[in-house]
């Protein structure tokens, strides 16, 4: 950090400050801060394995490209945690996790770059079109990593990974959890110790936009009464994106639950020519998904907000290996995206958009950003739309969220697929799992008091009308919202509604 940087810190009075110029000084100004400890040698590329051996016999890891090769751990915890060796520092965030938790420590391969993107796009191909061999693709990514190893002897597994899904081949051999490496994982487990008996605010927020006859939402908005919870129903018409998008973000709640369409909303598809600077001509398809909110401060006008997905340049698969395999300047790729956000070509309409981030709300979509959660706390999430497994989920883990439970992959298509008398079970299983999601929440919380929470929100956000919550005496109206997404609005700035 230089001197304007620093200048920025805040650091309370009376605290010592240990500045560190060169790596070569860490060890000397922060070993008078540990024990001492005898000395473990290991060489650079072993660091992480070298890590767990260390905080195991507890010693201090020296890096020596002459040491000889680590010693075996082969004493097994009641826990696994898999942690993929990234060459980042989120690593070594991940292998302390299971030395706090006495876990056992499996190390992995990472997953090569761009292939968490792949991973889903194997998901999208096997789910939709049905494709066998797509899973099976998933399924010999996840058995390299993990396939030597016996889950059952285990009380559980937590996977450390960037986005593959290693419980899709274990099935209920054991209770797996995730957290993802390149989400701020560091963040994650420090809102989950502090989060874990502190002091909560006792509310939820349920949101719907009640497109489907038979939902989960009733049975929870009941079960959150009955519990005496402080309850923000936003259901059918009150579940717009102005009402979603400023509870998730700055009301005060332990759990959100959202029931809706998502992930994969309609859109439209597209293709532009453009020039690059060394004057090569390009094509580029892309599709795009588009939503639309009233403007707050200029009435008549709304707000258009996009989102782009390149799919091919040339004719190659955007980030593919054929393509990578023509070597084009990184300038390209600047090109292309300056092309496709100035696009003014003729939009096709087209189906669900693969890989889009959006929760439908009952006027428009969400597209997902958020740049709080839970009024600056750490919530409980439960996205129940599809495909909520993947893009939407890092805006929620990034934002904070100190939970997260989400779909793999379209959970109508899945649906269809299963035997009609299996449902019931199915539904049992999902109610199941929702009371143990929020057993450790149920607390009393006086309805005077989450008010008064609410008066201090509102203060804190000027731009909060009162208006865009439903009345807690407000009865919901019992017809579902029947909002078609097949035609996004087709606004391309801030602008007057046609006609």
């Amino acid at each position: 950090m230089n001197e304007a940087q620093k200048s920025y810190l805040l650091l309370p009075n009376g605290s010592t400050v240990i500045e560190i110029a060169d790596v070569s000084e860490v060890e000397s100004k922060l070993l008078p801060l540990t024990d001492v400890r005898e000395k473990l040698k290991c060489r650079a590329e072993d660091v992480l394995s070298g890590l767990v051996v260390a905080q195991r016999r507890r010693k201090r890891l020296v890096l020596d490209q002459d040491a000889p090769p680590l010693p075996e751990i082969v004493q097994l915890q009641n826990a696994a945690v898999v942690v993929e060796q990234l060459d980042d520092p989120a690593a070594v965030v991940a292998i302390n996790y299971p030395n706090a938790v006495n876990a056992s420590v499996l190390l992995v391969d990472p997953l090569v770059k761009d292939q968490a993107r792949q991973v889903q796009n194997w998901i999208h191909d096997w789910k939709e079109n049905d494709n066998f061999e797509a899973y099976q693709k998933i399924k010999e990514e996840i058995e390299k990593g993990i396939g030597w190893i016996s889950f059952g002897q285990f009380e559980y597994a937590t996977f450390f990974t960037a986005g593959l899904p290693y419980s899709l081949i274990l099935q209920d051999t054991v209770p797996c959890s995730y957290v993802h490496l390149l989400l701020k994982p560091d963040l994650f487990i420090l809102n989950c110790i502090m989060f874990a008996d502190g002091e909560r605010f006792g509310s939820a927020v349920v949101f719907s936009p009640t497109f489907f006859s038979d939902e989960e939402t009733s049975w929870l908005c009941e079960f959150f009464a009955r519990n005496r919870y402080y309850l923000r129903p936003l259901v059918a018409q009150n579940a717009s994106l102005a009402t979603f998008d400023f509870h998730a973000q700055y009301f005060p709640y332990d759990l959100l639950h959202i029931c809706s369409h998502g992930g994969e909303v309609d859109g439209y598809e597209m293709s532009e020519h453009f020039t690059d600077r060394d004057g090569k001509s390009h094509i580029v398809e892309f599709e795009e998904v588009i939503g639309v909110t009233p403007a707050p401060d200029k009435p008549g006008m709304v707000a258009v907000h996009r989102k782009i997905f390149p799919r091919k340049l040339d004719g190659l698969g955007w980030m593919s290996p054929e393509l990578k395999k023509h070597g084009l300047p990184s300038h390209v790729s600047l090109e292309m995206w300056k092309c496709m956000l100035e696009s003014k070509g003729r939009r096709r309409p087209k189906g669900r958009v693969a890989m889009s981030c959006a929760i439908a709300c009952a006027d428009t979509i969400h597209q997902g950003q958020f740049h709080a959660l839970a009024s600056y706390s750490s919530p409980i999430i439960f996205n129940n739309t599809c495909w909520s497994w993947s893009e939407v989920a890092a805006f929620f883990l990034a934002g904070g969220a100190r939970a997260y439970v989400g779909t793999l992959w379209a959970i109508e298509s899945w649906v269809r697929k299963i035997d009609a008398t299996k449902i019931p079970e199915i539904r049992k299983n999902s109610i199941r799992i929702l009371r143990l999601l929020v057993r450790e929440l149920l607390t009393h919380f006086p309805s005077a008091a989450s008010i008064e929470v609410e008066k201090n929100v509102k203060n804190q956000v000027p731009d909060f009308e009162r208006r865009d919550i439903p009345d807690d005496s407000q009865e919901l109206p019992a017809q579902a919202v029947q909002r078609s997404m097949e035609c996004p609005v087709e606004f391309r700035h801030i602008g007057r509604p046609a006609p």
